[in-house]
């Protein structure tokens, strides 16, 4: 993972690396590839995240800068955890990935409804 390899790649059967592991019985070799995997997909949905919080305040704006702010300082956080627990379990990992839907998921929900124009009154 320090190398920043490229666990996905297939080779010439169309295998991953995973997957060649798990034929020879190289059960060490699997465990590292899946929480290499768990971390790489945490990593991959911080950047998301991120990259879709950035599109949003070029174009419409339609997120709140609270809202703007809360995403990203919990983006922020979680990968100072990654980068702080490099012992981390797979479970552990996803827990943090779990954690962070949680915090990103209502806000997105919320920015994807329709907001309410408030009706000006007409004075008479």
């Amino acid at each position: 993972m320090a190398l920043d390899v490229d666990i996905e790649a297939l080779n010439f059967r169309e295998e991953r690396a995973r997957d060649v592991a798990a034929r020879y019985s190289q059960m060490e070799c699997v465990q590292f590839l899946d929480w290499a995997d768990a971390r790489l997909v945490l990593k991959k949905y911080i950047a998301k995240v991120s990259a879709t919080v950035a599109e949003t305040e070029k174009s419409s704006g339609k997120l709140y800068k609270e809202d703007k702010n809360t995403i990203l300082g919990a983006c922020r956080a979680k990968n100072e955890w990654l980068e702080t627990h490099s012992e981390a379990s797979i479970d552990e990992i996803f827990e943090q990935k779990q954690q962070l839907e949680e915090v990103v998921t209502p806000i997105f929900t919320k920015m994807a409804a329709p907001r309410q124009v408030k009706s000006a009154k007409s004075v008479t």
